[in-house]
């Protein structure tokens, strides 16, 4: 099996980013989306150009927003990742305690090199 290594604090970090760019993207999404609508923002003699940009702009809207939704995902994921492994470590590291007090109270261990 490969090594690895999970460090709780960078896992966490890393679903901060991943929700930061969540935020923006829904941000970008609703900014897409009002934009979308302004046809009279292009005036009379371009009217035309509005006509022509919206279903671009709707589709980036929908496509932002579905990042938002993504990377909303996954900063949940990774923090959900990130307890798992913080919650098994607590188990393992309890379970090892037991077993060594357990040994110790049975007074069958081996102590510096042989047995006691």
């Amino acid at each position: 099996m490969a090594d690895f290594q999970v460090v709780l604090e960078e896992l966490r970090s890393h679903a901060k980013t991943m929700e930061s760019f969540s935020q923006r993207a829904g941000t970008a999404a609703d900014a897409g989306s009002h934009l979308a609508g302004l046809d009279e923002a292009y005036g009379v003699l371009c009217q035309p150009f509005g006509s022509m940009v919206r279903e671009p702009q709707n589709r980036g809207a929908e496509a932002l927003a579905k990042t938002q939704k993504v990377t909303q995902n996954l900063a949940r994921a990774l923090d959900e990742a990130a307890n798992a492994y913080e919650r098994l470590e607590e188990f393992i590291v309890e379970r090892l305690n037991r077993i060594g007090r357990d040994v110790e109270a049975s007074g069958n261990f081996v102590h510096g090199g042989g047995a006691r």
